[in-house]
Order: structure tokens, then C-alpha cells, then sequence
């Protein structure tokens, strides 16, 4: 069974250590216009649960 440290205790540097476990690449906007033509709707492939879902 999986122990969880209370919120109150829960270290800084423990955070610090995680998050280089679970980086994310980061993506700016310019490259994602360019990728989908400026969110155009040819290249709309649909909705998702948080907004339009482009190729």
C-alpha cells in the first residue's frame, strides 16, 4: 500500500525533484499557428472536452 505524506508536510524540495520527472515540452503559440494555419478550420479535426482538436 502506497503512504502519502500529509499536505502540511510535504517538502519544497521533494516538489523541486519531481517536477524534472514530469517536464512537459513547451510549445509557444506562434508554433502552434503555424502548425495549424492559424487554427484554421480546414484543419480542424473536431471538439474535444476542452475546445476544438486540430491536425
Amino acid at each position: 500500500k502506497t503512504k502519502y505524506k500529509e499536505a502540511s508536510s510535504v517538502d519544497v524540495e521533494d516538489i523541486k525533484e519531481n517536477e524534472a520527472d514530469c517536464s512537459l515540452p513547451q510549445i509557444s503559440l506562434r508554433a502552434i499557428q503555424n502548425a495549424t494555419d492559424n487554427f484554421s478550420e480546414e484543419n480542424q479535426l473536431g471538439e474535444g472536452g476542452y475546445g476544438p482538436v486540430y491536425k
